[in-house]
């Protein structure tokens, strides 16, 4: 299913923002769950914004010194999508990984920009 940007993507309030922010997180979860899956706790959705639909994430790891460069966050997305190992049609050319920050002494953040996600099923 095609999906063009909705106003409705900009405020978290909305059930069409929670709708995808759903789809999106668990799509994400399942990729990082089987890699990592003692470390990896969750993934949150931090906003969507224009550009087809650009989702900001963050991804939440057990603690700061079993979490994985944002190098590898990023190739390892960016191999689940070539392996057609995720339902999100993203262009994997796009996806991008900041410099991880962290937001307690338990968790620890990697900002992933998955750009021009365009659909799911």
């Amino acid at each position: 299913m095609i999906r063009a940007f909705l106003n409705e993507y900009s405020d978290s309030s909305t059930s069409a923002y929670q709708e995808l922010a759903a789809n999106v997180t668990k799509e994400v979860g399942r990729v990082y769950k089987k890699v990592h899956p003692l470390t990896y706790l969750r993934c949150r959705v931090i906003q969507f914004t224009n550009g087809s639909i650009i989702a900001k994430l963050a991804l939440i790891f057990k603690n700061s010194t079993v979490v994985p460069s944002a190098s590898t966050v990023r190739q390892e997305f960016i191999d689940a999508v070539y392996q057609d190992n995720t339902i999100l049609n993203v262009d994997a050319t796009s996806i991008t990984a900041g410099t991880p920050t962290t937001a307690s002494s338990l968790l620890t953040i990697f900002l992933v920009v998955l750009s021009h996600l365009l659909h799911y099923y």
